[in-house]
């Protein structure tokens, strides 16, 4: 799945680079990405809402940002996200590591200030790909993860290979003459249920608070 996540990585940055290619006379910027995750699970066990902890993770990659005007642009990324969730019981720490490749194309909305600065809100839909899925277990003896699959060999845990969801959030951009710096935030909901065991009646679905900064270049 690893392997596959890095080809789907690859084909993102060929087809968004062919893309700056396709727009004539508007900003294009290419740039990297990288910050933090605040995740956890949706949790729900017949019905009823289970509580899960947040846990951090990294997130960053590539973006390119393609200019519709002074007011819209078309933003696809292409990142590594770290989610998961966490929960601490008598002194054990037990946390799901979930790793997506992750590719949200977003709807950018900027307020036309004039000036090097300019606030801007952005919403779209994102596609995650599995690419690991490892389930720690820490106490008086240390770490151990393993495998989700192999975790538990007589009821092993199975997720889904890809995870469909609606990002929603703002920042700000800074401009100069060639490059622009972003600070972001957003929220990722995931609308999938991953739970891919048959024998477990839960329901697993992402969610995930994002903070990162970014500098890009503009090509046009």
């Amino acid at each position: 799945m690893f392997k596959k996540s890095l080809v789907s990585l690859a084909l993102a940055l060929a087809w968004s680079f062919a893309a700056a290619q396709l727009v004539v006379g508007q900003e294009v910027v290419v740039g990297l990405k990288g910050g933090i995750n605040v995740a956890d699970l949706s949790i729900e066990d017949d019905g009823t809402s289970v509580e899960s902890d947040t846990r951090s993770g990294f997130v960053g990659g590539v973006f390119a940002q393609f200019g519709l005007g002074e007011v819209f642009a078309i933003r696809p990324e292409a990142l590594f996200s770290r989610k998961g969730t966490k929960s601490q019981d008598e002194g054990l720490l037990f946390q799901a590591d979930l790793d997506y490749i992750e590719f949200p194309v977003l709807l950018v909305a900027r307020v036309p200030t004039g000036g090097m600065v300019r606030p801007y809100a952005a919403a779209g839909p994102v596609i995650s790909l599995e690419a690991n899925c490892d389930l720690v277990t820490e106490g008086f003896n240390g770490p151990i993860a393993q495998d989700c699959e192999t975790f538990n060999p007589e009821d092993p845990l199975l997720t889904k290979s890809a995870d469909f969801g609606v990002a929603f959030g703002g920042g700000v951009e800074i401009g100069f003459e060639r490059l622009l710096f972003l600070l972001d935030g957003r929220y990722t909901l995931g609308l999938t249920d991953i739970n891919d065991t048959a024998s477990a009646p839960e329901s697993f679905k992402n969610r995930a608070w994002s903070f990162t900064a970014g500098a890009g270049i503009r090509i046009n």
